[in-house]
């Protein structure tokens, strides 16, 4: 689901020593000290008069200029088919041309000049990114203009992309994981925008028509962020972004709010038959939290000590370290903008598949029922400043940072205090979010393995007196979706 995809969006930012924006001062703290001090660059911001952001940071460490814009709205807000359609059409802006220039010419263009052009649309925004050498930075923001703002759509290209996604719908049941994961979209979040799947026929129906549609409902200025850096002076980026979107209009439609999730589904363990699986996949979920929630810093902390802390985390530990049950084994609580997802995913042998299943949730059983202790608590504040210090570590990177925190609707102040309202974070904090944001009586379960690994977990369910045992196990097939 898309949801997941935003998880990794969050949570850290920051300049490293040596690039030209220093943001963090004195060293890393030790366990049990005072957090690490987080100083924000100063960032140049402009505002054109038709709604458009700018936000500018000079970078001077090599000869490349690299800007991103990003375009509020996304697939949330398109039903069925419209979720395809944005999608074919965020790929296709780059790829299908633009009025002068077809397909072709664009990349060589491109090539020439050894320069890059890219589009796409996610869930919630959609970006158009260009990077070049600094000499030729007026003729790339003018073909990256020309591609935001004068799309061809060629339908050969189209047709290559349409290809492309049809082979990859068609491969679907080729790979357990991919199947545990839409199966468990589908059964979760059922017919809504929120559990959509695209199928054959929703990439058949995709054409250039609808694509422009798609392009004059969200390529406007309303709300969007262009982030430049380089080794550009400010007053040439003021005067080419002036030269080039001053004149750009925004549409007269204002885009509808995203509707409330109501949960309509039935818990229970779903098992999809793959005769090939050499192992089985196993995706455990239910409906989540919406993102600006007042515990999101304890969900934060209970997921690094939960499952998303790496080899530190309990799942890791016990599932994967101690008991060789999987290679690697995963779950958070992922918030959304409107509904998120609690997940656990792993794979496992076949002969495991029931053991695998039931120690995972009794890790959540665990933090449901005592606190963590204080060492492990601090071993995720002490990891999560580290990896804060580390991750972002350029200024382009900076200054995405900044656009996506306001194009989530981030408050602005996010990054400056989230070191110290992490270490604010207690032990009873995190066992109330293990007790409040799970229900392990609502949970729904996809196995997708052999017949083995279905008669171990049938005959472990017969006679299963803990968190399975009020679960039916019920038998479905998959083939573009779960049927």
């Amino acid at each position: 689901m898309m949801l997941r995809t935003l998880f990794f969006l969050v949570f850290s930012l920051v300049v490293l020593p040596g690039c030209s924006s220093q943001v963090v001062t004195g060293p890393l703290p030790e366990p049990g000290t005072d957090t690490v001090h987080y100083e924000p660059p100063e960032v140049d911001e402009w505002k054109l008069s038709n709604n458009l952001t700018v936000l500018y940071l000079r970078d001077d460490e090599l000869p490349l200029v690299s800007g991103t814009l990003y375009l509020p709205g996304g697939s949330l807000y398109e039903e069925a088919g419209g979720k395809i359609q944005l999608a074919a059409m965020g790929s296709q802006l780059r790829l299908g041309g633009t009025e002068k220039m077809s397909p072709e010419q664009l990349d060589l263009e491109l090539q020439k000049l050894a320069a890059s052009v890219s589009s796409s649309f996610g869930s919630e925004y959609g970006t158009v990114s260009f990077q070049c050498l600094e000499s030729d930075f007026e003729r790339v923001f003018e073909i990256f203009h020309d591609v935001l703002l004068t799309p061809r759509f060629d339908e050969k290209r189209l047709d290559v992309w349409k290809s492309a996604s049809l082979d990859g719908i068609k491969r679907r049941k080729d790979d357990s994981g991919t199947i545990a994961s839409l199966s468990l979209t589908q059964s979760v979040y059922g017919g809504s925008r929120y559990g959509y799947v695209s199928t054959t026929e929703d990439v058949q129906a995709v054409a250039p028509t609808s694509l422009f549609e798609k392009h004059r409902e969200y390529v406007h200025p309303d709300g969007a962020y262009l982030v430049v850096t380089g080794s550009v002076e400010k007053e040439v980026v003021e005067e080419l972004v002036q030269k080039y979107f001053s004149q750009w209009q925004n549409t007269s439609e204002e885009r509808a709010e995203l509707p409330a999730f109501e949960a309509e589904y039935t818990p229970e363990i779903l098992f999809v038959e793959m005769a090939s699986a050499k192992q089985s996949s196993i995706y455990i979920g239910q409906p989540g939290v919406k993102r600006h929630t007042a515990d999101r810093y304890a969900i934060t902390a209970f997921n690094e000590v939960f499952g998303s802390g790496g080899f530190d985390s309990r799942l890791m530990r016990r599932v994967r370290t101690e008991l060789g049950l999987a290679y690697s084994v995963y779950g958070a609580i992922i918030p959304g903008r409107e509904v998120g997802e609690n997940i656990i995913a792993m794979q496992t042998k076949s002969e495991s598949t029931p053991v695998a299943l039931a120690e995972s949730l009794d890790q959540l059983r665990q933090l449901q029922s005592d606190k963590v202790e204080k060492k492990e608590l601090q071993t995720v504040k002490t990891a999560a400043q580290n990896a804060f210090v580390f991750r972002y570590d350029t200024p382009g990177k900076l200054l995405q940072r900044k656009a996506l925190l306001r194009i989530l609707d981030y408050p602005d102040d996010y990054d400056e205090d989230y070191l110290e309202n992490l270490n604010d974070v207690s032990r009873e904090d995190i066992l109330t979010v293990a007790q409040s944001r799970w229900d392990l009586e609502k949970l729904v379960i996809v196995v997708v393995g052999d017949k083995n690994a279905y008669t171990l977990l049938e005959n472990y369910l017969s006679s299963a007196s803990g968190i399975l045992s009020n679960y039916k196990l019920t038998k479905r097939t998959f083939d573009e979706t779960l049927q």
